[in-house]
């Protein structure tokens, strides 16, 4: 089914890395080939692999700031109400 779906959009390779946060998957980062169908290089394997480790940790500190805002306005909350 994702093969006929890659196929349909003209997709000849594919090229992903996972981005993982402490075990935790959080989605894939990768490339498409439309041109031709070819091998890709371990030098870009290891690059795409780069990018997704670099992905996944603005993700996650952009989690863990969202996460503390929340945190501080529930504080705020708190001390105002006393």
């Amino acid at each position: 089914q994702d093969r006929e779906l890659l196929q349909s959009q003209g997709i000849q390779s594919t090229l992903a890395a996972p981005m993982v946060v402490n075990g935790r998957l959080l989605g894939f980062v990768g490339l498409d080939s439309v041109r031709c169908r070819r091998q890709w290089s371990g030098e870009e394997k290891t690059l795409m692999s780069l990018v997704g480790n670099a992905l996944a940790g603005v993700i996650e500190r952009k989690r863990v700031d969202e996460s503390l805002r929340e945190s501080e306005a529930r504080y705020r909350s708190v001390v105002e109400s006393v």
